[in-house]
């Protein structure tokens, strides 16, 4: 790994540990509806979901990297509230 994405993780790894900022890396993930299947009859339209949904498994693909715990954390938060 090199040092720039080792700042990278250490980075993400510290916004994560503000519950604020756990709350905000969740709404962008449902706003990537990786929650749901994507599919749509307009081709264009399961497109662009499909690249939605991509960009919210990068983002917890991320996370989990970071900070395994963090992910795990702000999983629980959300299935307490």
């Amino acid at each position: 790994m090199s040092n720039d994405r080792d700042q990278e993780l250490l980075e993400l790894k510290a916004l994560m540990e503000q519950e604020q900022f756990r709350r905000f890396i969740l709404r962008i993930m449902g706003e990537t509806g990786l929650g749901s299947s994507g599919f749509d009859a307009d081709p264009l339209e399961h497109a662009r979901k499909a690249g939605r949904r991509q960009v919210g498994h990068w983002v917890a693909d991320e996370v989990k990297e970071a900070t395994k715990n963090g992910y795990l954390k702000m999983i629980k938060e959300h299935m307490d509230d």
